[in-house]
Formats: C-alpha cells, structure tokens, sequence
C-alpha cells in the first residue's frame, strides 16, 4: 500500500485542526513508521509520541499524561487538549512553527501546499518560505514570495578593501488556487505544479511528472539561497521558546543511513549531534550550561544541506559563510570531505586557503 493511501486513510476525518493535520501529514512523510498492525507512529523523540489507528489515535506529550481521540468525536475537550498540545510541539520542530502569520493566511498556504505532489521536505520547506516572508493577497487569493525580502542580498561589504558579490539568481514564488508557480527572474522562465488529479486531502512526492521535477530543481536553488536565514532565524525563534520553558528539544530532518525513517532529536540539554558538549558551552551567573546557545543554527543547517545532498563546500554555497565572523565554528563541524570542498574554494579565491583549527574531541565532527 503507498504511503499516501497510509496518511490518507489514518490522519484524515479527526477533529484536528487543518493545520496541524498538514503538519503531521508532512511528518509522516518524512518520518512515519507503519507497524506491523498497521498503525501509523509518530515519534517525537523528547517531545511525545502519536500513534494512529484505523478508527482512533493515543497522543502521548512528553510529561503530560495520555490523550485519546475516536475519529468519530467532535467538539470534546480531549481534541481541544491534542491539537493545542500539537501546536506546542510544531512550534519546536524546525520548519513547521507559523512565525505568528495570520490565521487566513495559514489556512490559504496549507489547504493549496497540501494537494502538491512535491516532496515533503520541499513541502514544509517552501510552506516556511510563504508564510515567514511571502506576502498574502487577500482581494487576488495569492501569497506571493520575492527573494528581495530576504536579509543580505546582493552586494555585501565584508571589507573596507573589497565587495564581496553574492551569487544570488532572483527567485519569486506565487500560489494561488490554481497553481504554485515559481519564477526566475532574471532568465524570464518559470516552473510550476498542480494539485493532483485524485481525491485526497494530502498528496505525497512519491511520483512525479516532469513539471515537478522542475519545480524541485527550482526549489533547491531557492534552498541554497536561504538556507543561512532559516537555520539562524530558527536559532533566534527557539532561543525565545528556551527562555519560556523548563527544556526545549528541537528536531532537525537529517538523513538516516540504517533506513530506520527515525528523526535525529535534541538532547535534553537542546544539543544535536555533534554540536560541542555541553561542559564546552559557556556557563550563565548559576553554574548551569544554557538549554540553549546561539550557535545551535550550524549543525542544524548542516543536517538540512547533507539531508539534501549539498555540500557545504560547494562554491554556490559557501561563499555566503567564509567572510562571516562564526565560520571558523561552522568549518570546525565539517566533515573532513566537506572541509577539503572548502579548502580547494577558498584556495581558488585567495590563493591561499584556510588554516584548519587544530582537531579536538569537540570540534572534529562527523555528521551522517
């Protein structure tokens, strides 16, 4: 049975917001597991765990008691219960917060993302995209997204001696009820996908025509582009959550190699793999070491590009982090083939490349 009919036939017809069904749609895209009954599991890690039925769901918060919903129930307390502790964890899971978009415009994004036979990672991605800097049209029903509303664009000067270009291709994008469209600006073409032509409520990547693989090609560059304003803006909304909570756990979509389709989660001390221990990070005025510290952006973002098969040392890439004041940090949790990538760039560029940080047991990484 394909994963679509899954989602399909287990997360559709309960009392969820549509929301947060679209985002636990997208999850378990990415990460669910059919056991071996049939259901569908959702692992939180940290944060709970969701396992759905074919005619009920049990919902387990991390310290927060059991829920349990029938799909046949509406209007009760325990749905009220489940979708606001639902809203809690999507909020620390990268990617899938709202970033405080308007409650129209949440709904508009969702409802035309959901029937797009893109990947899910492609999904949530271009979701985040819309909603964290595209502009709603209400009067033409369309969110439209410029790359010029993003932070650093175009010429940036990193030394009173010289102007760094960045290589940036402007992007837009546009959806609407009929299409999501993506445009290069520059070359005047213009890529686009349709929902798909079969009644559901979620459409999964699992097959494409030519016109979506198109739009992913588009989608990537757009990715490489933007990828160093998600991961800090990510860092900055999470550092906010930190402040208000006893723990925050938050979870990156990383690529695993044993084909289990487990997320890599957060310690409890907010820390990702790879990232220094916690007795490496600067202690507060109490002797405690931070939930949270602003340099967790790096491994996230480099869980995304190697999720995605990019190379940090690609030249397209790195030329956005080499003249940044934290790059001998990112550089220390290369691997070493990522490392030798930017070594040839940086050689190729200044003709003398970068003297590596001497190797220690917190600052030689390996990520898979």
């Amino acid at each position: 049975m394909s994963l679509e009919r899954v989602i399909n036939r287990l997360i559709s017809g309960y009392d969820l917001t549509t929301d947060n069904q679209f985002k636990l749609a997208a999850f378990a895209e990415m990460k669910g597991m059919i056991s071996e009954n049939g259901a569908l599991e959702l692992d939180f890690g940290g944060l709970g765990h969701l396992t759905f039925y074919e005619k009920n769901l049990l919902f387990k918060p991390t310290g927060k008691g059991v829920y349990h919903l029938d799909k046949k129930q509406r209007g009760t307390e325990g749905s009220k219960m489940i979708n606001a502790e639902l809203d809690i964890i999507f909020e620390h899971i990268m990617l899938l917060g709202n970033h405080q978009a308007s409650a129209e415009k949440i709904a508009f994004v969702n409802e035309h993302l959901a029937k797009k036979n893109l990947e899910p990672f492609t999904k949530i991605f271009v979701r985040h995209i819309l909603l964290k800097f595209g502009d709603y049209h209400p009067e033409d029903q369309e969110v439209v997204f410029h790359t010029e509303s993003l932070p650093k664009n175009g010429m940036m000067d990193v030394d009173p001696k010289r102007l760094i270009k960045r290589h940036t291709t402007p992007l837009s994008i546009r959806l609407n009820e009929d299409e999501l469209k993506g445009f290069y600006l520059d070359i005047g073409g213009s890529v686009f996908v349709e929902d798909v032509d079969r009644e559901v409520f979620y459409a999964t990547g699992e097959a494409y025509s030519y016109n979506v693989a198109a739009f992913k090609l588009f989608a990537q560059k757009l990715f490489v582009q933007t990828v160093q304003h998600i991961s800090q803006d990510e860092s900055e909304r999470l550092d906010k959550h930190a402040r208000h909570s006893e723990a925050v756990v938050t979870t990156v979509f990383t690529a695993d190699p044993t084909g289990s389709r487990k997320p890599t989660f957060a310690d409890a001390n907010g820390m990702l793999p790879g990232q220094p221990h916690p007795a490496s990070v600067p202690k507060g005025s109490n002797g405690i070491a931070p939930l949270y510290h602003k340099m967790n952006w790096i491994p996230m973002m480099l869980s995304i590009l190697r999720t995605n098969e990019i190379n940090i040392g690609d030249s397209d890439v790195i030329v956005y982090f080499v003249d940044e004041k934290y790059f001998p940090s990112l550089y220390a949790q290369l691997t070493n083939e990522e490392k030798d990538r930017v070594d040839t760039f940086l050689a190729d560029r200044d003709q003398g490349g970068y003297a590596r940080p001497q190797s220690t047991a917190h600052t030689q990484v390996r990520l898979n």
